[in-house]
């Protein structure tokens, strides 16, 4: 049984709010992909991981979430590939607070939150007749494995990669990676698994390196 502090607990509520599930459609009006992202801003700006956006056939781009009930359409204002990263805008509604990004590394062994929207959840709201208007972000935890610089795609820059134990998933790519005060310490970005045993791994871009990307671009 995990117990989460009341003090958490309100944390979690504020990172929840923030959260959306992103879905990409063509041309057609199909879905193509979804994925998980997060205000950042009072502006409207959403950090998610560009490999959730970045498809050729994507026309337009909808989010949701636990306190946005309609489809909302935002648009893609940057795309750094090298870094998995990509910045959308939308209008913020009233009564949701951006999360904040931790300036540093997060110490090894800190306890952390995943937040997301796996491609399973929807397997799981099928099989128990859940309306996909109440459609909520999971939370899974665990702690800090290592923070090491490296790549998780290829690139020219290294920056700061958060090894992890909360369970993340297809879908949860661009959701937040929380400490105990609600700070992202990180955006979930990829798993690997061994081919030999059911281990698998989970990692997150550090916040660190991400705002030092958005430094001079997005005030605040």
């Amino acid at each position: 049984i995990v117990v989460i502090p009341k003090s958490a607990a309100i944390d979690v509520q504020k990172a929840d709010s923030a959260t959306v599930i992103i879905f990409t459609l063509n041309q057609r009006g199909e879905i193509i992909g979804s994925g998980t992202g997060f205000f950042v801003t009072h502006k409207g700006h959403i950090l998610t991981n560009a490999h959730v956006v970045s498809d050729e056939e994507t026309d337009k781009i909808f989010i949701l979430g636990q306190s946005i009930a309609e489809p909302t359409l935002a648009r893609k204002i940057w795309l750094v590939p090298e870094h998995d990263l990509a910045v959308l805008l939308t209008e913020l509604p009233t009564q949701i607070d951006p999360l904040q990004l931790m300036s540093g590394d997060v110490p090894k062994g800190a306890e952390v939150w995943a937040l997301g929207y796996p491609g399973k959840q929807f397997s799981n709201m099928n099989i128990f007749g859940e309306s996909y208007e109440e459609m909520d972000a999971t939370l899974t935890n665990g702690i800090v494995s290592r923070v090491f610089e490296g790549t998780v795609v290829d690139g020219p820059e290294r920056y700061p990669v958060i090894q992890h134990t909360a369970e993340i998933s297809p879908g949860n790519s661009g959701g937040p990676l929380f400490d105990e005060c609600g700070t992202v310490v990180g955006i979930n970005t990829a798993t690997t698994a061994s081919e030999r045993v059911n281990d698998t791994d989970y990692f997150a871009v550090g916040s660190a390196g991400i705002l030092n990307l958005l430094e001079g671009r997005i005030v605040g």
